[in-house]
Formats: structure tokens, C-alpha cells, sequence
């Protein structure tokens, strides 16, 4: 699960290399960070699960990633 995690941040630093690349007209973070930001909480939501942590460090990453959720569904929905 770590690896999975670490494997997303990489994949972040390198979308973000190439969208600033492409100039600010043409930057892909918009597209991807709520989207990966609601998966990472996700996980981390399950990391503390997994390792039986208190209840609130299993409820805060999904609250976090349901308003990711509904952050990148209003974005999409508004173009």
C-alpha cells in the first residue's frame, strides 16, 4: 500500500513536469489533482484501517477524499 502511494506521487510529480511544460494554457493538474487526491485518501483511509487505528484516522481520509470526490465532480461538471 505504501508502494502504491508513493507510486501515485510519482506519477503526480511527472504530471505536473509535463503541464508545465506545456505552458499554462495547456496544464494537466487541473484535470488529475482532485482525482488523485481522492484516491491517495483514500488508501490511507485503508493503511489505517489495516493497522487498526483509531476510528478518526479511519474517518478523516474518507471525509477528505469525499470532498476531493465532489470537488472534482463539480469541476468536471462545470465545463
Amino acid at each position: 500500500m505504501d508502494i502504491v502511494l508513493g507510486l501515485m506521487l510519482l506519477e503526480a510529480l511527472i504530471l505536473l513536469v509535463l503541464g508545465r511544460r506545456r505552458g499554462p494554457r495547456r496544464a494537466l493538474h487541473k484535470d488529475w489533482f482532485y482525482c488523485l487526491l481522492s484516491g491517495a485518501c483514500l488508501l490511507a483511509s485503508l493503511r489505517a484501517a489495516l493497522g487498526q487505528w483509531s476510528w478518526e484516522w479511519v474517518a478523516l481520509p474518507l471525509l477528505l477524499a469525499g470532498a476531493a470526490h465532489v470537488a472534482d465532480m463539480r469541476q468536471r461538471l462545470q465545463r
